[in-house]
Parts: C-alpha cells; sequence; structure tokens
C-alpha cells in the first residue's frame, strides 16, 4: 500500500516538473487540429461555391433543366452512396448560394461596411483584393482530357465566418443583403457556428425571408 503510494507520488512529481513541457505538446496538438479543421471548412465551402458556379452556369446557358439536375443528384448518390447533402434541393441551395453571394448587390454592401479585407481569426487566407474579381478556373473533365473552363466569381471572404448550415439558414430567413451580412458575420463572431443561436436571432429579430 504504502508502495503504490510512493509510485503515485512520484508520478505527481514527475508531471508538475514536465507540466509546461507537456502543455506546449498538447498545444502544438490542439493548434494543428483546428488549423485542420478550419482548411476542412475553407475546402467545404469553396467546393459548394464552386459546384453552384457550374450549375448556375449550365442553367443560364439552357444547357440544364430541373430534370438534369436531379439527374446530377442521382448520379453523385451513384458514385458515393454514403455521401450527404447533395439531394437536388441542396444542389438548388448550392446555386442560390454562389448567385446570391456573387452579385454585385452583395458585394457593393460588402464594400460598403468595409467587409472586403475581412477574414475570421481562424482564417489565413488572402484578401479577396489581392487576387483577381473574377478567375478562370477548369471544373468539368469530359472523357480523359477535355477540360471545359468557365469563369467563377470569387468567393468573397466574409463567406468563411460561418459554416454552411448556418448559410442556408440565413438565405431562406433573410430578405435583404444587409441582413445576410449582419447575420452571417454575428454567427462567425458570436455564435460560433452555431446553427441552433443564428435560427434563435433570425426569429426573435423577426427575420422573415422567402420560405
Amino acid at each position: 500500500m504504502n508502495m503504490d503510494k510512493n509510485i503515485e507520488n512520484k508520478d505527481n512529481d514527475n508531471l508538475l516538473q514536465h507540466r509546461e513541457e507537456f502543455e506546449t505538446v498538447y498545444g502544438i496538438i490542439s493548434a494543428h487540429k483546428k488549423r485542420a479543421m478550419n482548411a476542412m471548412h475553407n475546402e467545404s465551402l469553396n467546393m459548394l461555391w464552386e459546384v453552384g458556379a457550374y450549375v448556375s452556369d449550365r442553367l443560364k446557358k439552357a444547357a440544364w433543366g430541373d430534370g438534369v439536375v436531379r439527374m446530377l443528384a442521382e448520379y453523385i448518390h451513384t458514385k458515393s452512396p454514403q455521401a450527404k447533402g447533395w439531394s437536388y434541393r441542396t444542389i438548388y441551395k448550392m446555386v442560390q448560394f454562389y448567385e446570391t453571394y456573387s452579385s454585385q448587390g452583395f458585394n457593393e454592401i460588402v464594400h460598403h461596411y468595409g467587409m472586403q479585407h475581412y477574414l475570421s481569426k481562424s482564417d489565413q487566407r488572402e484578401s479577396s483584393d489581392e487576387k483577381k474579381a473574377i478567375v478562370p478556373i477548369e471544373l468539368a473533365q469530359i472523357g480523359n482530357d477535355v477540360i471545359v473552363p468557365i469563369e467563377l466569381t470569387q468567393i468573397p471572404n466574409v463567406l468563411f465566418a460561418t459554416g454552411w448550415s448556418n448559410h442556408q439558414l440565413i438565405m431562406s430567413r433573410c430578405k435583404t443583403d444587409e441582413q445576410r451580412l449582419f447575420y452571417m458575420l454575428y454567427a462567425g463572431e458570436i455564435a460560433k457556428n452555431s446553427t441552433f443561436y443564428v435560427k434563435i436571432l433570425v426569429t426573435t429579430h423577426g427575420v422573415r425571408g422567402a420560405e
């Protein structure tokens, strides 16, 4: 019994002796985990933006119709049966996401409030002003080597303030670009990406968009 207690005391002494070093190691782990999560968050929004842009382009050029979008949703499900969030309705939300926030009206609001340089604390992306407003990207590959490029409006940095769930809620409830900008910033800085909190905010403040 005394031997076990002595061993325990020795372990505690060792822990106290190395606590600062252990905290340093744990800090490294935590920092990289956070960066990985932020990178995944940013890439996810970039992916949704680019898919929305591509489908929007096909719809506007009348190359696709509603039926083709349904077929796309089924095709994605066939290719990745375990993947969630790729329903017919969700793909249209991606189109809405791109068309809403690539619009001249929204970007004018962003500049009006000085949010064109906005970067969330966790985001280390370059300012969109350092990039071209319109950048060509290669989204579709036909066969083995034929690439179909489209022009893609650069995603505004401010969109990285919150996640996709909140963006869907904000788009559905808010009527104006100013409201959308306010709630995505509020979600990022105050609600910490809490969809539940944002839902309470948009409800209690009487924000009612097209349902």
